[in-house]
Formats: C-alpha cells, sequence, structure tokens
C-alpha cells in the first residue's frame, strides 16, 4: 500500500494522509485551507486521488476486491461531502 500511495502524485499522498491518517472525522474546511483549495473541492479531489491509487495499486497487482474495495464504487467514488456538513 505505501508503494502504491508513493508511486501518485505528492498533493494526492499529502491530501489521502490527511484525510485518512488525521482525525477520526476529517474536517473539510481546515483541510480545504490547508492545502489552498474551496472545501467544497475537498471530496472531489479526494476522489480523483483515489482513483490515482487504485489504479497504481492495480499496476502493483492488487485486485480492488482483495483489498475489500467493491470494484463500481472504486471505479466510481461518489463525490457527497462529508458527514455532517451541509
Amino acid at each position: 500500500m505505501l508503494r502504491a500511495l508513493g508511486s501518485i502524485d505528492e498533493r494526492c499522498q499529502h491530501l489521502l494522509q490527511a484525510l485518512f491518517l488525521g482525525a477520526s472525522e476529517p474536517d473539510y474546511h481546515a483541510i480545504g485551507q490547508r492545502f489552498g483549495i474551496a472545501p467544497n473541492s475537498v471530496g472531489p479531489i479526494r476522489n480523483r486521488c483515489l482513483r490515482r491509487l487504485l489504479e497504481a495499486l492495480e499496476r502493483l497487482g492488487f485486485e480492488p476486491s482483495s483489498l475489500g474495495i467493491p470494484v463500481e464504487s472504486a471505479r466510481n467514488p461518489r463525490t457527497d461531502s462529508p458527514r455532517g456538513a451541509s
């Protein structure tokens, strides 16, 4: 997994780390400020980064199903806002 993460662009690496290795409930406003992007852009950018990570994992021989990721949701992640956001 770390090898795949290291193979995607640095912006995506840092964004995914902030979203998934930070607080249990990511604060899109704070993350947006940290990365200089609008809070409502964090979700769509996150989805593009997750697709890049998935592609990197596949290049390394991992299948989405072996990682517990349903193929359809991996290919077309939703762009909804974080829980509790309006």
